[in-house]
């Protein structure tokens, strides 16, 4: 069974990019994109309740940590682009993956 995944980056070439990669595997589902946490959010609350959710830790002023509470329980967030130095952060945020 494929694991659904969604993904969220705000620089549209590397949003596509990633989710053609992810979708090419056997084992993910690609459920849906977004370009920012505000606009996946009701998506990921609503519609696509995903397994996981890979978030851009770049997104541009659109991230407050910490960001789990705002995503269902079941999703597990995995961040791409976290420096060293924020990781802890990103822990703490509820983030289950780098």
């Amino acid at each position: 069974m494929a694991t659904d995944v969604f993904v969220i980056a705000p620089v549209r070439v590397h949003r596509e990019s990633l989710a053609a990669a992810l979708d090419a595997a056997d084992e993910v589902r690609l459920i849906g994109d977004a370009a920012t946490l505000k606009e996946a959010l009701p998506q990921l609350r609503d519609r696509a309740r995903p397994a996981v959710a890979v978030l851009d830790a770049r997104l541009p002023g659109d991230v407050d940590l910490p960001v789990a509470p705002e995503v269902e329980r079941e999703t597990k967030l995995v961040a791409v682009g976290v420096p060293d130095s924020e990781a802890v952060e990103w822990i703490e945020a509820g983030v289950s993956g780098f």
